[in-house]
């Protein structure tokens, strides 16, 4: 094979040989084949034609070096497409995984960034005085001297914290020590959440508990919840127990969920709990309770999402009729309804054509890729990703769909646009 590098190296020198003499004579013949040049490298008697571009074709055209080395290194490469779709796959089970890779939804919002931290851990070491940090500040940087095992400074910081603090971030504070106790290995006991969530109001406890779920401090909000249950009664323990059940869906145990849930609407009528246990009783394929809370969660507050769902589940049912008429009120712009709502037509009727459905997505782009408290290179790299994910997801996004309809991303190359379907071939 011959090496890219060596055919860019071939084209420059010839160029740099010939062309003062081409174009400054008008009576020389230039047109010369690129193949005479590359013939001893192939080591070839005859000359290699390159689809009959000639050098000057390419010069005259405007292709520059750059440019002349790029599509010789496509073409002498075969695995180079492959190798770049592999790169982006990763990128995008990354994506899956994490939302806020591409800088979506910052999970890192939550916690302190590299400068904060530096600066409370100058204030752990007596480094820097705490000036004007609020309480909570200095309830953060506290947590830094237990992590590094001052446990006394530690505790001398959390009491200036409490000091200089009122309100609410009292009890932020107060729930910082209990994070830190926890660390430790001490026990967190009922004499101790007491403090914290005595005479509050149920909205603004469950407001705390809420910022230690993003804060994913998991033990710490059981513990509450543990505690806050037989205390509550009436709307406050249906509120209570909703919030516990949207919390426990999203931690995995769709069992305990289901339960809160249950008992939530025993005490009033909820449409968010109706849509969790449709999700959840749909994730069982338990389709049949699953469309009932589904149908009164649309019913209490119309939703495409909540539309979406119910199409699915009766398609899955073989509902083919009542599933086409929930899809249409689902939001026609999406990828998936898209796709569900091309599947119900086929199923419908064979010789259905969806693919004028393709012309109504619209795909997300992504965010502003640049971050002040990220390096330059590494703004650079995820920008780069970014952007190519940009022009490359529409493509990528109506192939997928394609094939899930017909089995393949390009239809028009058989006899006639026959679904995918069991036992069609």
């Amino acid at each position: 094979m011959v090496l890219p590098s060596r055919i860019a190296y071939l084209m420059g020198r010839r160029a740099q040989a010939d062309g003062n003499q081409c174009w400054g004579n008008p009576n020389r013949n230039c047109d010369f084949d690129i193949g005479q040049q590359l013939s001893p490298v192939v080591g070839m008697g005859k000359s290699v034609a390159i689809e009959g571009w000639t050098l000057t074709r390419i010069l005259n055209a405007g292709c520059g070096m750059a440019l002349c080395i790029l599509l010789f290194t496509v073409t002498s490469c075969s695995t180079i497409e492959s190798f770049l779709f592999e790169d982006l796959n990763r990128q995008e089970r990354r994506i899956s995984v994490d939302p806020a890779f591409f800088h979506g939804p910052a999970a890192e919002d939550n916690y302190l960034s590299q400068e904060e931290q530096e600066s409370l851990l100058q204030v752990c070491l007596g480094k820097r005085r705490i000036g004007n940090l609020t309480g909570y500040r200095i309830s953060e940087a506290a947590l830094i001297c237990a992590a590094r095992g001052s446990l006394e400074q530690s505790d001398i910081l959390f009491q200036q914290a409490l000091e200089r603090s009122s309100g609410l971030d009292r009890r932020r504070i107060m729930l910082n020590r209990l994070i830190h106790w926890h660390r430790i290995g001490s026990d967190i006991r009922d004499q101790d959440l007491s403090p914290v969530l005595t005479e509050l109001s149920h909205g603004t406890a469950l407001q705390l508990v809420e910022e230690l779920q993003n804060k994913r401090q998991d033990f710490l909000v059981d513990r509450i919840y543990s505690f806050m249950i037989p205390r509550s009664s009436g709307v406050a323990l249906a509120d209570v127990l909703l919030q516990k059940g949207l919390y426990e869906y999203s931690m995995g145990r769709p069992a305990v969920a289901a339960a809160a849930l249950q008992e939530t609407l025993k005490l009033r009528n909820n449409g968010k709990a109706h849509l969790a246990l449709g999700r959840i009783y749909g994730e069982g394929k338990d389709y049949e309770r699953a469309i009932k809370h589904l149908d009164q969660a649309f019913t209490a507050e119309p939703d495409s999402d909540t539309a979406f769902l119910l199409a699915r589940f009766e398609f899955s049912r073989g509902n083919h009729a009542e599933a086409l008429g929930w899809i249409k009120k689902a939001n026609g712009r999406k990828a998936d309804v898209v796709e569900l709502h091309g599947l119900i037509l086929l199923a419908t009727d064979v010789g259905a054509d969806p693919r004028p459905l393709l012309k109504s997505i619209d795909f997300e782009q992504s965010k502003a890729c640049l971050r002040e408290n990220r390096p330059f290179l590494e703004n650079i790299r995820l920008c780069s990703f970014s952007n190519a994910y940009n022009v490359l997801r529409p493509i990528r996004g109506r192939g997928r769909i394609m094939r899930a309809w017909f089995g393949t991303a390009h239809p028009h190359n058989r006899e006639g646009t026959l679904p995918y379907l069991k036992n069609h071939y």
